[in-house]
């Protein structure tokens, strides 16, 4: 077990905020100027894609801090803020970079599917946080336009095997999964096998669910605001 090394300690407004790393995984702490010793502990988690220290994220921190007296961590994931990236992460990203360039869309197919996925669901859930969570992902690692991710989030697109997908997602979660033949031959007719139809729907509930927590904590969004165009 690695043991905590504390690199930087500021404090304000009643809130200390230490920097700390964990062998290479670095993090945060926030704890009362004077409180209890222990306090109790909250692990924060913040975005895909963003940093420990969010304004969303650290205000949150702050407000459990000072209104409820609890010490609050919260680390950068792999790849993602003040982590180093490993070279397994970097040839990743080249990879990505090289596809692009050659313009291999293949290789990016299934992830711009599971991103019309995400976004019908969490459109049809109106689960706010995870539209603009997804909207942000697949904008910045997908490079949607604004105008494909409104159509995605109507269950539709402007390419159509990934729209029979949104539209097959949207009419599951709105129909409580009694889905009409016509849904299920309109997946295949655009080229989905019964297995990638069943891997489909368990995706579609795993968004669901993300949707269901989300709208029950009503999470503050610490993603950049993201409006999509109006699709056509």
């Amino acid at each position: 077990m690695h043991p905590v090394h504390f690199t930087a300690e500021t404090s304000s407004n009643g809130v200390v905020e230490r920097d700390f790393t964990v062998g290479e995984v670095p993090g945060v702490l926030w704890s009362p100027v004077s409180a209890p010793d222990p306090a109790p502990l909250v692990l924060m988690g913040h975005g895909g894609g963003l940093h420990k220290k969010t304004p969303a994220l650290k205000a949150r921190a702050h407000d459990a801090v000072t209104t409820r007296g609890f010490t609050v961590a919260a680390i950068d994931a792999p790849g993602h803020g003040d982590r180093p990236r490993t070279a397994e992460d970097e040839q990743a990203r080249a990879d990505m970079r090289q596809a692009m360039a050659a313009g291999d869309t293949k290789r990016f197919e299934s992830i711009s599917v599971r991103y019309a996925i995400s976004l019908a669901v969490s459109e049809a859930n109106a689960c706010n946080y995870c539209l603009a969570a997804h909207s942000y992902r697949a904008a910045r690692f997908a490079h949607e336009s604004p105008e494909e991710i409104a159509l995605n989030r109507q269950g539709r697109s402007s390419d159509p095997k990934r729209g029979a997908a949104a539209g097959f997602a949207k009419s599951l979660i709105e129909s409580r999964g009694r889905v009409r033949d016509s849904d299920l031959a309109s997946m295949r007719e655009a080229g989905f096998t019964d297995g990638q139809i069943i891997e489909i729907i368990a995706l579609s509930a795993q968004f669901l669910m993300t949707n269901f927590m989300n709208n029950v904590a009503d999470t503050e969004i610490d993603f950049p605001e993201f409006e999509p165009a109006q699709a056509g």
